[in-house]
């Protein structure tokens, strides 16, 4: 892997939502690589081939899947787990990752992540 190159993976069902992540990550001009997945298990299967940096996530797929998340998260040392909030979540579920990206973040707040 390129050391210079940021693997992000997301999980994101919605297509637009996922279009608009990746064109405001393209504005940075990072080398960036951005996988998509439809779901935890596709994620999971992908880490063991693939190490990656940063795992954007839409709350309401883990939901139902907590205790396959944090397994997941343990087992991948050193990823930012930011949690993709642009509708309510519980606090207890937002506190499983290790941050959250709002949808009406700006630029320098994404940076900043």
């Amino acid at each position: 892997m390129d050391k210079n190159r940021i693997n992000i993976f997301i999980i994101e069902p919605s297509h637009i939502i996922f279009e608009g992540i990746s064109n405001v990550l393209m504005k940075f001009k990072k080398d960036f690589y951005l996988y998509r997945f439809n779901d935890l298990e596709e994620l999971k299967l992908s880490a063991l081939k693939e190490s990656f940096n940063i795992a954007i996530i839409n709350p309401s797929v883990i939901q139902n899947r907590l205790n396959d998340f944090m397994k997941l998260k343990s087992s991948c040392p050193g990823v930012l787990w930011l949690a993709l909030v642009y509708s309510f979540f519980d606090n207890e579920l937002l506190q499983k990752f290790d941050d959250t990206l709002s949808v009406n973040a700006s630029l320098d707040q994404i940076l900043i992540k």
